[in-house]
């Protein structure tokens, strides 16, 4: 007698079901599916004639009250311990020989890159900053362009949690604002001033590469891992 499996038709209700329980990510329903018609089919190996209404029932109490958003909760969590691992990565990267020395060396000529001139000062770190955002908001719509145009749906909680990373650089606007504003005190750019403003940029550099190299990597982890989820 072969054994009973899950039909296309019923692999359909199950992503129906997640859906209606407040599963808003496709690749967290397409885990979750996956989960759901192992967990009927060994039912079946026992009894065959379960209705699948009624096994899938059985199953769904097994998630307790919360139903499926413990499961949710848990996948953000890996999600998002996997994007900080990777900027983990990232960073140290620059600690690392070979590149350490590359680092030291962009970092003394950015740093006597500063001029100390208050107006070429505050040009200087105006335009940075203004050619980092412009970078970050080009990014942010090629991405969002090429996804929309690539996978079925925009609901992915890899792609969205990489995008919301974004937020590192929340603070950096006021930073700069206020470096631009204290410059205006000064004749001539003190030192720790130099300094604050050699940091903030350096941080500015980091997180706009960065954010191009987590927003590449989490497409490829989506194609790799849900194959389905990719327009054909």
């Amino acid at each position: 007698m072969s054994k009973r499996i899950c039909t296309s038709q019923e692999i359909e209700q199950l992503h129906s079901f997640c859906k209606k329980h407040f599963v808003k990510y496709a690749d967290v329903r397409e885990e979750l599916v996956d989960h759901l018609a192992s967990a009927i089919e060994e039912q079946w190996e026992n009894n065959a004639n379960i209705h699948f209404g009624k096994a899938l029932n059985k199953v769904y109490r097994e998630f307790g009250v919360m139903g499926f958003r413990n499961v949710v909760s848990e996948r953000q969590e890996v999600v998002r311990k996997s994007h900080f691992n990777l900027q983990k990565e990232y960073l140290l990267s620059f600690i690392k020989p070979p590149q350490v020395f590359v680092t030291l060396l962009i970092g003394v000529m950015l740093f006597y890159a500063i001029p100390q001139n208050p107006f070429l000062f505050r040009w200087g770190v105006g335009t940075s900053f203004a050619i980092a955002l412009i970078f970050f908001i080009i990014t942010y719509i090629y991405f969002s362009k090429r996804w929309k145009k690539q996978f079925k749906t925009k609901d992915i909680l890899i792609l969205n949690s990489a995008t919301r990373m974004i937020a590192m650089i929340g603070g950096l606007p006021s930073s700069m604002i206020s470096i631009i504003n204290l410059s205006t005190h000064y004749d001539v750019i003190p030192l720790w001033l130099h300094i604050f403003t050699f940091v903030m940029l350096v941080v500015l550099i980091i997180a706009t590469t960065f954010h191009f190299l987590l927003l590449k990597q989490a497409e490829k982890e989506v194609i790799t891992k849900y194959p389905q989820l990719i327009k054909q």
